[in-house]
């Protein structure tokens, strides 16, 4: 892990959902749980006020409508926790992690607007291997409580860190012997068919615009992923999934060498 300590700090917190709760309840980042009076005496209840007692951590009983109040209509399980502030990675701390390394590789995304689609971006890159993820601090989504129930318990297992620029921080990122690889519908080279890299940086784009132009310059590589005619484009979350994937795979052959 980095030397460094995080840098950033986002304001208090909620999580929801049984799978998130527990798991922050592990990672010691909780502060108090709220619990629906109901699921007293289930299973469930009984493994939440282990978790707690072993953590000291408050485990206060309230109605469904304290929860709806908070949470809206989210599918909230019963369970609601307000938890530490996020602490995202400096760039320097994610460089850190990839120096001296020879397969690597890390995620940059470029003004993402939906949590679900995080979250479940950041479930891809824990199971894929993926050492670090970069989002931008202005018009993006960062962590909240979407990302944190979408993400199925893997928040935190992948370094997320938070620039002001993210042209500047893909270029520090090159000076480390790592080659960019960027997506574009219109691209010429087919992702299956390039020498992917194993030391890379993998960029993807919004939702709405895709990899910005004065990023996508920077790439070495610049890929489409073939799809059916019948249909117009992948969701940003399965095409990221499709490129981390390549990327575990060019590492897993570098390990292997």
């Amino acid at each position: 892990m980095p030397d460094e300590k995080p840098k950033i700090k986002q304001r208090e917190r909620l999580i929801y959902g049984r799978h998130p709760v527990l798991d922050a309840l592990q990672r010691q980042i909780v502060k108090r749980v709220y619990f629906f009076e109901n699921l007293a005496g289930s299973r469930f209840y009984n493994e939440l006020e282990d978790a707690c007692l072993s953590k000291g951590v408050e485990l206060k009983p309230v109605s469904d409508e304290y929860l709806e109040s908070r949470l809206g209509k989210s599918n909230h399980q019963g369970v609601l926790a307000e938890v530490l502030p996020f602490e995202y990675y400096s760039l320097d701390s994610i460089i850190h992690i990839i120096k001296g390394t020879k397969p690597a590789s890390i995620l940059i995304l470029a003004h993402l607007e939906d949590p679900g689609n995080f979250g479940a971006i950041l479930r891809s890159a824990a199971a894929f291997g993926i050492n670090g993820a970069i989002i931008p601090n202005v018009r993006s989504v960062s962590v909240n409580a979407t990302v944190a129930k979408t993400s199925a318990g893997t928040l935190g297992i992948v370094p997320i860190a938070m620039v002001a620029n993210l042209r500047s921080a893909l270029i520090e990122l090159k000076k480390e012997d790592m080659w960019a690889v960027g997506t574009a519908s219109d691209a010429k080279d087919d992702l299956m068919e390039i020498d992917f890299p194993s030391r890379s940086v993998i960029v993807m784009g919004g939702e709405s615009k895709g990899v910005p132009p004065l990023l996508l310059k920077e790439c070495d590589y610049v890929v489409r992923i073939n799809i059916s005619s019948g249909v117009e484009s992948l969701n940003v979350s399965a095409a990221t999934a499709i490129m981390l994937h390549r990327a575990s795979i060019a590492m897993k052959q570098t390990k292997h060498i």
